[in-house]
């Protein structure tokens, strides 16, 4: 099945795991925006520091990874049910 046919039968899912793709890429360049290089290594930090940044990033990537992985498998065909009756 190709994602043509997928949406067809799913309706708006495939377009909603799209969005929340796009929305977890977004907030990704926003942490990257907000990290601090050199914060948190010394003295007292108020903000975002770079070893937080760099945790959510792995969350998101971890996230974006599987909203990834369930937007592929919305195109698959195997393993399809038996149709009924059998023949």
């Amino acid at each position: 099945m190709g994602m043509r046919t997928a949406i067809g039968q799913m309706g708006w899912l495939p377009l909603a795991a799209l969005l929340v793709l796009l929305w977890t890429v977004v907030t990704a360049v926003n942490v990257v925006g907000t990290m601090q290089p050199y914060a948190g290594l010394g003295g007292e930090q108020v903000g975002q520091t770079f070893l937080g940044g760099a945790a959510g990033l792995l969350v998101l990537l971890g996230f974006g990874a599987a909203v990834a992985y369930a937007y592929a498998e919305m195109g698959e065909t195997d393993p399809a049910p038996e149709s009924f009756p059998p023949r």
